[in-house]
Parts: structure tokens; sequence; C-alpha cells
């Protein structure tokens, strides 16, 4: 399994794009709350504007379960957070 994953690393970083991973840190840097709800917005807007009520409709309740019922369970787990 560790030549596998050795292996997905060495392709991962052969394939590594410049900006794409400066834009990755700095949305990294500003932290989940300042990214997640406005790409959340602009991602439900988005298919709003498109009227793909369907995608919408699916989009929408599993942002409010994922908040309302993962959100509280997850301390329950007592998992540690990876190393940055």
């Amino acid at each position: 399994m560790q030549a596998v994953d050795d292996a997905v690393r060495d392709v991962a970083g052969d394939v590594r794009n410049e900006p794409t991973t400066a834009v990755a840190v700095a949305l990294s840097w500003l932290g989940s709350g300042a990214v997640n709800w406005p790409l959340r917005v602009a991602a439900k807007a988005l298919l709003a504007w498109r009227r793909h009520w369907l995608r919408l409709a699916a989009f929408a309740p599993a942002v409010l379960t994922s908040e309302l019922l993962i959100e509280p369970v997850k301390p329950a787990y007592g998992r540690a957070r990876p190393a940055a």
C-alpha cells in the first residue's frame, strides 16, 4: 500500500500547477469560514441563474444537512486534524 501511496504522490508532484497551487494556498490561509460560505453562495447563485433547479434543489439541503447534522457530531469522534 505504501508503494501505491508513494506513486500517487510522485504523479501529483509531477502535474503540480504553480498558479493553482498559489490559489489553493491563499484560500487555505484565509480559512474555511471566509472561503466556504462565499463559494457556497456563489454556487447557489450560479445554479439559480442558469436555471439548474434540480441541482440547486439537491445542493441546498446538502449544505444545510452538512452544517446542522455533521458539524455537531465531529467533536464526538475526537479525531485530530491532519498536520499542515
